[in-house]
């Protein structure tokens, strides 16, 4: 997971910057930080496979109308849409190599782990020396040593017989619960805890959830993320726009999002939002309803 970005000196004097401020006011960037930092994180190849509008306003700690926000970055030159209709940052892994590749090395650091753990696993699983075994069982005859009976270790060894109690082999090992099925399962969770009985589950919303359980999140913690959603006011409605924000999309984004609504299940009192982060957002909202009302004027 990236922990970081790239954030170039020409960045401070861009014009690009300069227009995103005209659109929605000083200090606009901070808006367009918040994406990156967020994207870095979800998103590392730039492209915000499954957003909407609300999805990229929550990113930026957007305390507006998302449509507003989203028409200021593509028109100045931050945002845009791809042939398949998905929002992707401008040039995103021309400047942010390094995050861009991170899905990459992960992967490549699994593999190699993977593997060493099967050849270290392969190792230990190989049978004992054929000489060894053959010492040992003379070593435990010594007792017919003076006898007629002929030695019951004749060389060359043979090949000891395999132990029924060792077998390995897949049929006695608990079987995996299919990928669709409890992808299947949390959308039905989903739909009945969030009462949404129409919903369909799209490529979008099965990828997202895909997402996550490949990251290690049990069934039972995307289903609590679900029950954290519901005992969530903001995400309920209690916005300024008022509007709800309960999509599985947006509860599986990423393991940040997983992680603070599982902790809204276990305690339906703590808030998403630190002190500081609420009371800018409650300071720019503030700001934005006196632009407003300064326009009003103006006209």
């Amino acid at each position: 997971m990236n922990r970081d970005i790239r954030l170039a000196t020409s960045f401070k004097g861009h014009r690009k910057r300069k227009k995103l401020n005209r659109l929605l006011g000083f200090g606009a960037e901070v808006y367009l930080i918040d994406l990156w930092l967020d994207a870095a994180v979800s998103c590392p190849e730039g492209t915000l496979t499954g957003w909407n509008e609300e999805d990229i306003a929550d990113a930026c700690n957007w305390g507006g109308n998302p449509q507003e926000l989203v028409s200021a970055l593509i028109e100045s030159g931050w945002l845009e849409k791809s042939a398949d209709g998905e929002y992707q940052i401008h040039d995103w892994c021309e400047h942010q190599g390094w995050a861009c590749k991170a899905r990459a090395r992960s992967e490549a650091a699994k593999k190699a782990a993977d593997t060493r753990w099967k050849k270290k696993h392969e190792a230990a699983a190989k049978p004992a020396n054929k000489r060894d075994n053959a010492n040992a069982m003379r070593a435990h005859s010594a007792e017919h040593a003076q006898g007629n009976a002929p030695s019951p270790s004749p060389l060359p060894s043979p090949s000891p017989l395999p132990n029924p109690n060792n077998n390995t082999s897949s049929s006695s090992a608990e079987p995996k619960r299919d990928m669709s099925l409890l992808i299947k399962e949390i959308f039905e969770f989903w739909k009945t805890e969030l009462n949404h009985p129409r919903a369909k589950l799209d490529r979008k919303r099965k990828q997202k959830i895909q997402d996550r359980l490949k990251d290690g999140y049990s069934l039972d913690d995307i289903k609590s993320a679900i029950s954290g959603c519901k005992v969530s006011p903001y995400h309920q409605g209690e916005n300024t726009n008022g509007a709800v924000y309960d999509d599985i999309e947006l509860i599986c984004r990423d393991g940040k999002h997983v992680d603070q609504f599982i902790k809204l299940a276990q305690n339906p009192n703590a808030k998403l939002m630190s002190p500081k982060g609420r009371q800018a957002m409650q300071n720019g909202q503030a700001w934005l309803e006196m632009r407003e009302k300064q326009r009003e004027h103006s006209k």
